[in-house]
């Protein structure tokens, strides 16, 4: 019967010790999976974004997320991939926790876009195809009165797009730029 009691409270210990340090762990490696980005280095990729004009006349929309090895963070990143004629390139608007874009940009099909690129980006020849396309995480455009009214969601997760440019331009390089390329664009920080 003592015997019992003592593997009764040994399980109850474990499961005691392991419901603390799983969070623990989780952080860990989710801290050593994901690229360290300082808000100097946020503000460095977007001084080195410029506006340019794209244009589109389809596009393939997509969704994809950062889960580090303990399932501790989640981060959900959608993207809609286009080519434009005039680079020879492609470009993927990216999103962060915002999802309802297609409505807007079957609106703005053949219309010229004020896309933000990242300089290094756009004249890196790892970028550009369609695997690996050139990140655009900020655009503007003017809202029309004449839009569908179904386009509200769209409209409205654009107006949370634009407003959360700093905070994309984080995850994106802490969650989904590979380290080496990280290390490439950030060489002369330590």
């Amino acid at each position: 019967m003592k015997k019992q009691i003592w593997i009764g409270f040994g399980v109850l210990a474990g499961m005691i010790l392991a419901k603390i340090l799983y969070p623990i762990v989780g952080n860990l490696t989710a801290n050593m999976s994901a690229n360290k980005v300082s808000t100097t280095q946020v503000q460095e990729y977007i001084n080195q974004s410029k506006p340019i004009q794209l244009k589109y006349d389809s596009y393939k929309s997509g969704y994809s997320s950062y889960d580090n090895l303990m399932y501790t963070k989640d981060v959900m990143r959608s993207y809609y991939t286009f080519y434009d004629t005039t680079y020879k390139k492609y470009f993927a608007i990216q999103m962060f926790d915002t999802y309802a874009l297609d409505g807007l940009l079957d609106d703005l099909k053949n219309s010229p876009l004020t896309c933000f690129v990242n300089e290094q980006q756009l004249n890196n020849p790892i970028y550009g195809g369609l695997k690996n396309p050139v990140p655009i995480l900020r655009f503007d455009v003017e809202i029309k009165d004449s839009w569908k009214s179904t386009d509200v969601n769209a409209i409205r997760d654009y107006k949370k797009f634009t407003l959360n440019y700093q905070s994309a331009v984080s995850n994106n390089l802490t969650y989904f730029t590979p380290k080496e390329e990280f290390r490439k664009m950030f060489s002369e920080q330590k």
